[in-house]
C-alpha cells in the first residue's frame, strides 16, 4: 500500500491530552482527563469544536481523571 502523500504544507503540535467519552443513545460527549506523556489539553477548545458539530448533544468536559 502507497503511503498518502499531502500536497498542502502542514505543521501539527500536540498541545495536551484527554479522554473522549462518546453516548450515542444518551446524545451525550463528555471531554475529561489528561495524557501522562503530553500533559493536560485545553478541553475547552475540544468542547467548542464538538459543540459545533454535534448542536443536538449535551457536551461537557473537566479536566477530572485521567
Amino acid at each position: 500500500m502507497e503511503p498518502h502523500i499531502l500536497k498542502s504544507k502542514l505543521s501539527c503540535e500536540c498541545v495536551g491530552g484527554g479522554r473522549i467519552e462518546h453516548l450515542p443513545a444518551k446524545k451525550t460527549i463528555r471531554i475529561y482527563g489528561y495524557s501522562q506523556g503530553y500533559g493536560q489539553a485545553d478541553h475547552s477548545i475540544s468542547c467548542a469544536l464538538v459543540k459545533k458539530e454535534y448542536p443536538e448533544y449535551t457536551v461537557t468536559w473537566s479536566n477530572d481523571g485521567y
